[in-house]
């Protein structure tokens, strides 16, 4: 996709001075852009000229040169000129049939200039009206900047910048931030009814049409096929970024009118003042986010022991503090050192950037910030809203690419009436995520509450737990290890299918009485009975504590 800024052939003959030439051949290229006028008096122009000129030539150079008279027309064309303007009769009688048909083939200009007209009568008032229409191109330009320049300076921001572009371009326009959240988007009004933000997303996250980084209008863009509605159009993507910072991308389609030059200076020029205006308001922010974050740290901490100290400076930040709350903890610590690896990106611009994706899809009582590898959550509410911290959890997940989404881990405190108390709801969410991270099951939220012994096996002291195990399972993981048995294995299903030997046996795919023999060698082995309820809670036990020791070398257990 090129254009230049010119004028047509077709505009060019309608020019009073070209009233008089003769258009041989190549008329369905009469729609081939003019940006600049040259004249052929080296036989080697061909190496010389530029795409968009108009060539204008006697043949003079090369008059007694078949081979170079058979080249010219094909390789004008191989180089996208406008035309070529051929004058005959002082060098060459008749301008030779074969250049006719080559230009022919090529959809290429091939012009007949009146023997009695000099090329300065051309040329003048050609570079005239391209000049003139260049011009007005500038200062369309220029209005445009100036318009969406103002529009992100003095009105609101990115949501009306978008509405200024659709009105500018006639297509849709998408705004995301760096993890595809929504920033701002706007629909051409007839089209409401047709199209939703919902459908635009969509088509931004299908991996089904590879993208192609090409030259759009001199621009450098990313371009793929998508269906809109049911419609194939071609969707432009163009980074929102600075020399130090990606912030997201702009997007439009080609739903309803072709993308011009001038849109695509538009949508370049959008995507730098986007870009300027999201790093100041980071920056006002980060500002804000530090002393929320001073005041959050000082909170989950326990440092402060005055209510109405901390309702206070959480007025004065705009936080309301005066109510209850369930502290939710995220663990950033795997997707950070991912990023990092394969990006580049620090642990902070992570951070930030998902903090700022989550701001936009929660609601305005939810206070959030971020500590260490942490990202912090207080959400109100009452001690029974679990369902809903949960909806809350996923939706903040979500913000997360789906491949890097099981690296967070969610911890969810019990619910603190007094903000005061809050220190023991972010000391509960903190255990559950490390309750989590050892025993490594299927889901990402954890509530403290449902944590069960778990809660009180990971608290218990280190020789404690050693002392423990040596009484009770150790023997038994001896015993697998020297003779290559899995009755830790079969003791487990035990457990888990409650003692039914039935189950057991189906669950781990042995025979009934091996199931029965096994069990016997694990009660002579511990020297403990799975018949005495003493023995078989200690065994029970053993087998769920395991996952808090290092003995298996993180190996899970349950």
């Amino acid at each position: 996709m090129k254009e230049l800024i010119g004028i047509t052939i077709a505009e060019a003959l309608n020019l009073e001075k070209m009233s008089e030439v003769e258009v041989l051949a190549g008329k369905k290229g009469l729609n081939r852009h003019i940006t600049k006028v040259n004249i052929m008096e080296v036989p080697d122009i061909v190496d010389w000229v530029k795409e968009g000129e108009l060539l204008f030539t006697t043949l003079y150079s090369i008059k007694d040169d078949e081979d170079a008279l058979k080249n010219l027309v094909p390789k004008l064309a191989e180089k996208n000129l406008a035309g070529l303007g051929i004058k005959p009769g002082r060098y060459i009688n008749e301008i030779p049939e074969f250049m006719v048909k080559q230009a022919e083939e090529n959809d290429f200009p091939l012009l007949k200039i009146p023997y009695d007209f000099s090329f300065s009568e051309f040329i003048n008032p050609i570079l005239s009206e391209i000049l003139n229409v260049q011009t007005k191109f500038l200062e369309k330009t220029l209005n445009i900047h100036e318009v969406l320049t103002n529009t992100v300076l003095y009105e609101n921001g990115l949501d009306r910048l978008s509405t200024v572009l659709v009105d500018m371009i006639k297509n849709p326009v998408l705004i995301t931030d760096s993890n595809m959240a929504i920033m701002s988007y706007s629909i051409p009004d007839e089209y409401t009814n047709m199209l939703s933000k919902e459908d635009l997303l969509d088509t931004v996250k299908i991996n089904g049409n590879r993208e192609t980084e090409e030259e759009i209008y001199g621009y450098r863009c990313k371009k793929k096929s998508v269906s809109l509605a049911g419609k194939n159009v071609d969707l432009i993507k163009i980074p929102i970024i600075t020399p130090n910072n990606h912030f997201g991308y702009l997007f439009a389609w080609e739903y309803e009118k072709t993308i011009n030059k001038l849109d695509i200076s538009t949508l370049k020029w959008a995507s730098t003042i986007a870009a300027l205006d999201i790093l100041n308001k980071r920056s006002i922010a980060n500002v804000e986010l530090k002393y929320k974050n001073e005041l959050l740290y000082d909170i989950l901490k326990g440092k402060l022991n005055n209510k109405q100290t901390i309702v206070n400076r959480g007025k004065n930040m705009g936080m309301d503090l005066d109510k209850g709350f369930h502290v939710v903890v995220f663990e950033l610590k795997e997707l950070i050192s991912k990023q990092f690896k394969n990006k580049g990106l620090l642990n902070e611009n992570i951070q930030k950037n998902y903090l700022e994706s989550t701001k936009r899809i929660i609601d305005d009582d939810i206070i959030m910030g971020d500590l260490g590898t942490y990202l912090i959550a207080l959400y109100p509410g009452e001690e029974e809203d679990k369902e809903a911290v949960k909806d809350f959890s996923d939706k903040v997940l979500n913000v997360i690419d789906q491949e890097d989404r099981e690296l967070v881990n969610v911890g969810v405190g019990n619910y603190q009436e007094d903000i005061i108390n809050l220190n023991e709801s972010y000391s509960q969410a903190k255990r559950a995520i490390n309750v989590a991270n050892k025993l490594k099951k299927d889901n990402q939220i954890y509530f403290f509450e449902e944590l069960g012994v778990y809660k009180l096996l990971y608290k218990i002291d280190k020789d404690e737990k050693n002392s423990f195990l040596e009484n009770s399972i150790i023997p038994l993981l001896n015993y697998d290890k020297a003779h290559n048995t899995e009755l830790l294995k079969t003791l487990r299903a035990f457990f888990e299918e409650n003692g039914n030997l039935t189950n057991v046996a189906k669950k781990i795919y042995i025979h009934y009485n091996t199931v029965h023999y096994r069990l016997q060698r694990i009660e002579k082995i511990t020297g403990l009975s799975l018949d005495n309820p003493d023995d078989k809670l200690n065994l029970e036990i053993a087998l769920k504590m395991l996952n808090f020791t290092d003995i298996l070398g993180g190996e899970n257990v349950q």
